[in-house]
């Protein structure tokens, strides 16, 4: 409850409205734990519609229904508009290149298969899709812009090899933005290379994106 100590301090709407967000979400987590229980004791093969969810990955490091409840309120609330805007700006990308498209849709057939769900070791295998993934994510990141304040005084590493940090005092606020052109030069024509998806030394390491996408790809249309 410290974020409604630091919201409310009387905690009285705070507490009214987790109260709210605790009848939803109880019983979903009390199910998990009971499917999870009756799996232990009688173990069978799950079908493709009883995959495993979010709650059910969660139960296997704990069974605790607060710290379950917890953690699943900060992965829906911190992770949802994040993957959404990445999943729409993906799409429109998608739309606007088929034959990027075509290419995408052509691993994930080859290495998920039609009616099949990927698991971990397909996702790491699918180089295209994490081409896709990052280009979409370093023309429109998720979150453009965000503040932070060190509790203690602090440095941050100096642009060039060699050269001094910068000092950054305990409570001064440090601001950061990539969606501005004067803090985002990989948009502007004049500083781009001719395929602005061509950048996959920093994202693959030894492989590079402009193995994977061909010159005249993405830009961010600006």
């Amino acid at each position: 409850m410290m974020g409604c100590e630091l919201l409310d301090p009387a905690h009285s709407f705070c507490r009214k409205d987790m109260s709210v967000i605790r009848q939803f979400i109880n019983p979903i987590i009390k199910e998990a734990l009971l499917r999870k229980s009756s799996s232990e004791d009688q173990f069978r093969p799950a079908t493709p519609s009883e995959r495993a969810t979010l709650i059910d990955k969660l139960i296997d490091a704990t069974q605790d229904p607060q710290i379950l409840a917890d953690e699943v309120l900060n992965i829906l609330i911190a992770g949802r508009d994040t993957t959404a805007a990445t999943l729409t700006f993906a799409t429109y990308f998608l739309a606007m290149h088929p034959m990027v498209l075509s290419r995408l849709r052509t691993e994930i057939l080859a290495h998920v298969g039609p009616t099949a769900y990927p698991n971990a070791d397909n996702v790491r295998e699918m180089k295209y899709l994490r081409a896709v993934i990052n280009e979409t994510l370093r023309l429109f990141p998720s979150v453009p812009a965000n503040v932070r304040s060190p509790v203690k005084s602090t440095t941050l590493p100096p642009l060039e090899p060699g050269g001094k940090p910068f000092y950054i005092p305990a409570g001064s606020k440090y601001v950061f933005q990539s969606r501005v052109r004067v803090f985002a030069p990989h948009k502007i024509p004049g500083f781009r290379t001719p395929c602005c998806a061509c950048r996959g030394a920093r994202m693959f390491g030894a492989l590079t994106l402009k193995s994977l996408i061909p010159t005249a790809s993405w830009t961010s249309g600006e």
